[in-house]
């Protein structure tokens, strides 16, 4: 298919991660990092826990346990045990990591006003609000085991 979405959004994809890394280097934070980092940052309660995150960023828990590891070792989050449940691992952001997330959200702001460049506000907002349903479609799609809908189902 010549106009498939796909190859549209890799293609945004790849190159929003190659500016990324020339933006910040990846010896600060790399390429899976920015996500947690992020979502981190921008989650509504202080310390949220490990599993709170990765319910947010829809990720693996060990893919998850192993990019945090590497977050900390850089000093960018801290992660400590909750001290009614020890069970639970809280999460915050070190000076280090809010400073990186300061430039980050400047580096993408750059990308987005040049990827938007000549675009009406009217249809950027569309564009978000369909992208925002794929996504949650395709967390559907995963949920029912990578089976469509079954007929009569009914959508959120």
């Amino acid at each position: 298919m010549k106009n498939s979405m796909g190859r549209w959004i890799s293609i945004i994809h790849r190159l929003s991660h190659s500016y990324m890394s020339t933006a910040i280097s990846p010896e600060e934070i790399g390429c899976g990092e920015f996500g947690a980092l992020f979502c981190l940052n921008s989650m509504d309660r202080d310390l949220p826990s490990q599993e709170e995150l990765r319910e947010k960023l829809e990720m693996d828990k060990g893919a998850l346990a192993r990019t945090l590891a590497g977050m900390e070792d850089k000093g960018l989050i801290t992660r400590e045990r909750d001290r009614s449940d020890r069970r639970i691992l809280r999460l915050g952001l070190t000076s280090k990591g809010k400073a990186l997330v300061e430039k980050k959200i400047s580096a993408m702001d750059r990308w987005n006003e040049a990827i938007s460049e000549g675009i009406d506000e009217g249809d950027l907002e569309t564009t978000a609000r369909t992208m925002e349903r794929m996504a949650k479609n395709a967390v559907a799609f995963r949920e029912r085991g990578w089976k469509k809908k079954t007929e009569g189902e009914i959508s959120e």
